[in-house]
């Protein structure tokens, strides 16, 4: 769960279209938590962060991420 008090770096932004709805797919980093790098897909509308893969490593992430953005091509 994101919250106020959660801090985030950015890694990737992609935008990409799911039923119609204009989205993004986010690649982040969360420097306190266990799995400290994800993949979500976010709503700029509303804010929500839904669907995450978590990976201990950058490189994990990041070949999501790719692998994840061609599904949405």
């Amino acid at each position: 769960m994101l919250n106020s008090e959660t801090h985030l770096t950015i890694h990737a932004r992609a935008p990409i279209t799911l039923a119609g709805i204009p989205l993004e797919l986010v690649l982040a980093e969360r420097p306190q938590a266990p799995k400290r790098f994800v993949t979500w897909v976010h709503n700029p509308r509303t804010g929500d962060y839904a669907w995450g893969h978590y990976f201990e490593t950058l490189d994990d992430a990041r070949q999501d991420f790719a692998e994840r953005l061609a599904n949405y091509v």
